[in-house]
């Protein structure tokens, strides 16, 4: 019986399954190398996002969520509610300092709203909205945001009180040309109650730590349904 024919079937199916054989390891030697290539990409990225200043101190620093308004407080309840928790967690063993805010900062949340600033003339097509932070008694303090002129906010900054505001670096630069604001109004809208800026803080990458601060107002937070804790140790 001649067997040539089969043995030569035979080594053609070994030549073509060892071809198969060394694609799929080279497949998967240049899959490994993308793979490690993404990964020291990714770690890179990371290491200089953790080098960058984000505006304010994450080193002991806590934060947390609250929504009263679930557990059925209402109203002049509700605010009352948010006061007693501030101040009992300002009152806790190795608390430094205790404050409240609408977002968290770098969540990616935030909100925008029209701008009218009285003496500044907008660019043609220059869309006068800028993010707003409401944040309330001892923010900049606890957050560890620096204040590099005015004040922080305070109790006395209350719904009845008169409407005040602080404003970042960027802020000053685009609407007031880098003159001092203390003092200056601004407000929402012409049909809006003037707000009075007593403060300057320092730029801070609030919203994303790759984008550059935005111009941002902050304002007094008059405890709505939802917050944000903020607890300085």
């Amino acid at each position: 019986m001649d067997l040539t024919p089969a043995l030569k079937q035979d080594a053609g199916a070994g030549g073509v399954r060892l071809g198969a054989g060394k694609a799929l390891m080279a497949c998967q030697a240049a899959l490994s190398l993308v793979l490690l290539f993404g990964a020291s990409l990714f770690m890179r990225t990371l290491v200089n996002l953790e080098s960058l200043d984000p505006g304010f101190d994450r080193e002991n620093l806590l934060l947390f969520g609250v929504d009263a308004a679930r557990a059925g407080y209402q109203g002049a309840a509700l605010n009352d509610f948010y006061g007693r928790v501030q101040q009992r967690i300002a009152t806790l063993p190795g608390v430094v300092s205790a404050a409240a805010s609408m977002h968290l900062l770098l969540s990616g949340n935030s909100r925008n709203k029209g701008l009218w600033v009285p003496g500044y003339t907008p660019r043609p097509g220059e869309r006068m909205h800028v993010p707003v932070v409401p944040a309330g008694p001892s923010f900049f303090h606890t957050m560890k945001i620096p204040l590099l002129r005015g004040r922080d906010f305070s109790e006395r900054d209350d719904q009845g009180a008169p409407k005040v505001a602080v404003v970042n670096e960027a802020f000053v630069r685009r609407y007031f040309a880098n003159q001092d604001p203390i003092g200056r109004r601004i407000a929402w809208d012409r049909t809006k109650a003037y707000m009075e800026i007593v403060g300057v803080a320092k730029d801070g990458k609030y919203y994303s730590l790759r984008s550059e601060p935005p111009a941002t107002v902050y304002h007094p937070f008059r405890r709505g349904r939802r917050a944000v804790g903020c607890i300085s140790k």
